[in-house]
């Protein structure tokens, strides 16, 4: 799949009705942008390919911080389905940092792919799950 196909951009139904986790989504989108642009325009051992994936790790971890702490607070019964869900993404982009740093050729293309179905499957399908807890008037604390 080309890079141009992988695009991600950001609509009304990525929301999940909380402002400040939906502009943590965004910088997560914004990331995965960058990171196409990297690949499409440099070597899969370069730097500004490691330093994008870095950036859009960091924006990840952040986020899911956040969003465990939140989903903790309104007592979401999917919170250890959704943990998970984060673990297994952290561990295969560690992965995948491995494989860039020593210049496995078929990298990009499977991180991109990866990263692109998992954006959308965790976004449009774990997140949307809390959406409920969060838009009947459950006060929080982030």
């Amino acid at each position: 799949m080309s890079p141009e196909n992988l695009k991600i951009a950001w609509s009304s139904e990525l929301s999940v009705g909380l402002p400040r986790l939906d502009e943590q989504h965004k910088n997560i989108i914004d990331a995965f942008s960058k990171l196409l642009l990297a690949v499409d325009e440099a070597r899969v051992d370069s730097e500004i390919v490691s330093d994008t994936l870095t950036e859009l790790t960091r924006h990840a971890c952040e986020h899911f911080r956040e969003e465990e702490s939140l989903l903790e607070q309104v007592a979401y019964p999917g919170i250890e389905e959704h943990r998970k869900d984060h673990q297994e993404f952290q561990e295969r982009i560690v992965q995948y940092c491995v494989a860039t740093s020593i210049g496995v050729p078929s990298v990009p293309g499977e991180l991109l792919a990866y990263l692109h179905d998992w954006l959308k499957r965790h976004v449009l399908e774990l997140d949307m799950k809390y959406k409920p807890f969060l838009v009947h008037g459950k006060e929080f604390d982030l």
